[in-house]
């Protein structure tokens, strides 16, 4: 399968949130559906950029939705956390079904991601790669999460450095997993 066969834009109708987005279908021999994912992009970032990433995950088996929201050069965090929420809420719809429901992010999608978490009991978990805090900050709530997150970084990235996503990490206490990719950058 292909990333065009993967890939479809959408337009999602949750609760809070409604707008286009693009989702990474598994194939037919990926049944049944493994997770629900809602992918949150970089600044200034439209979700076709990360078009490689959302087939390999949906080469996994997940139904990944990544809404086309907050691309511009001043992003509002709190809103593409509830539309990362609202996209969880509409791909269960379309799943048909039960299972675990998962924000993933990257950069500043991360930090939305990770807010998402904080907000929304639904979520099951968080992805972060190479995550950053929100505006407003959203530290405070993180020591309360215990649902898993698993914080991943590059080595050598110079946009967000390991030590800024590790003020996250090191902020939920009870379920966070840290990795790192040596050699890695901000976008690899």
């Amino acid at each position: 399968m292909t990333t065009a066969d993967t890939l479809t834009r959408v337009r999602v109708d949750g609760p809070g949130w409604r707008g286009p987005a693009l989702l990474a279908r598994p194939g037919p021999s990926s049944r049944p559906v493994r997770a629900l994912l809602a992918f949150g992009h970089g600044f200034l970032q439209r979700p076709w950029r990360y078009a490689g990433l959302l087939h390999g995950l949906a080469e996994l088996g997940c139904l990944t939705v990544a809404p086309d929201t907050q691309t511009g050069p001043l992003p509002r965090h709190t809103r593409l956390a509830v539309a990362l929420t609202a996209t969880l809420e509409w791909a269960r719809q379309q799943a048909g079904g039960s299972c675990a429901a998962y924000t993933i992010g990257h950069s500043m999608g991360a930090g939305a991601a990770l807010l998402a978490l904080t907000r929304d009991e639904r979520v099951d978990g968080a992805v972060l790669l190479s995550g950053l805090d929100t505006r407003p900050s959203m530290l405070a709530a993180l020591p309360r999460v215990t649902r898993p997150t698993l914080h991943v970084v590059g080595t050598d990235d110079t946009v967000v450095p390991p030590e800024r996503s590790r003020q996250l990490y090191a902020a939920v206490p009870q379920s966070a997993t840290w990795r790192e990719i040596e050699g890695g950058g901000h976008c690899g």
